[in-house]
């Protein structure tokens, strides 16, 4: 390994040459091939301290890299903007008279296609974070049916991937809270990549998020009797953890996986306010029929009859 002190002129050297983002890894083979660096996992992973520090510090721009094996599933946008019943009907006349063949069956459907955000007015915006890549299966299907954004971790998320989320949360407009509902194992490392993901948004970006552990907590170890697996013991953290909570750890994996399907449901229900959640869908109602009817009189002047 070189000295550290040439790691980051050099990685600024080589970020330049690029019009785009690159990857952290994309970056360590560049500068093995030019002897800055060995190609070995001590390595690469001094070089990942170092950029993480240049970034914090300045000399690096957080857009500098992209994470590729780390993304957010983005559903409902956090600052949206209602439908304009008018402008919908309006688009639609638009586009009949300016075409030919679909676009009578197109206008005639635009009662149908208005619609409004799933968490429209909502007071509380949340996100769905879970530490384990290995569990999408379980959470996507959940998320995708609430339209809440969804962050598989990975274990601890990388800077870029914090700053990329940070960036979406930082348009969450003012009056909706933001709640970010995390899965994670219950052992040393599951509780630390909370708290570092706390930290990171909340201190270094400036975001105001309340994180919420959904699961594994004790109290749901001891209601499904989960058993213990033994701490790692070459974790340079397991001490301090075992002299607190004994040799045990739980993963979240230990839960059958209906009972996580309702633990995720249910920690999402709890977000939404069913008063304006009613009052979505009667707007809905509302706005459908009044664009309907705007149709069919427009159809009956133009001499086409009724829908």
């Amino acid at each position: 390994m070189g000295r550290k002190s040439v790691l980051v002129p050099a990685a600024i050297e080589v970020l330049r040459q690029y019009d785009s983002r690159v990857t952290i890894r994309q970056l360590y083979y560049r500068l093995v091939s030019k002897g800055i660096v060995k190609n070995s996992v001590s390595s690469y992973n001094t070089l990942i301290r170092e950029l993480v520090k240049a970034r914090r510090d300045g000399r690096i721009p957080y857009a500098a890299f992209e994470d590729r094996t780390r993304h957010s599933i983005v559903g409902d946008a956090p600052n949206y903007a209602e439908p304009d019943s008018q402008n919908i009907f309006s688009e639609a006349i638009d586009t009949y008279e300016n075409a030919e063949e679909n676009a009578l069956e197109s206008l005639k459907a635009t009662d149908y296609e208005y619609d409004l955000p799933f968490w429209w007015e909502q007071l509380i915006y949340i996100e769905v974070w879970v530490e384990k890549q290995a569990l999408n299966n379980l959470f996507q299907p959940i998320t995708e049916k609430y339209h809440v954004t969804f962050v598989p971790c990975r274990g601890y998320p990388s800077l870029s991937l914090l700053y990329e989320c940070s960036k979406r949360l930082r348009t969450v407009p003012p009056y909706r809270k933001i709640r970010i509902l995390y899965f994670g194992d219950y052992d040393v490392r599951g509780i630390n990549i909370m708290e570092n993901i706390d930290r990171s948004l909340n201190g270094e970006f400036g975001i105001r998020a309340n994180l919420i552990r959904c699961a594994l907590t004790r109290e749901q170890i001891n209601q499904y009797q989960l058993p213990p697996a033994p701490t790692k013991k070459t974790d340079s953290m397991a001490q301090g953890w075992i002299q607190t909570q004994g040799d045990v750890a739980w993963e979240l994996d230990a839960l059958e996986p209906h009972i996580l399907e309702a633990i995720i449901d249910n920690a999402i229900k709890e977000q939404i306010n069913f008063d304006v959640r009613k009052n979505r869908e009667e707007t809905i109602r509302e706005n459908r029929e009044w664009i309907g009817t705007q149709v069919s009189e427009y159809l009956a002047e133009q001499g086409l009859g009724d829908v």
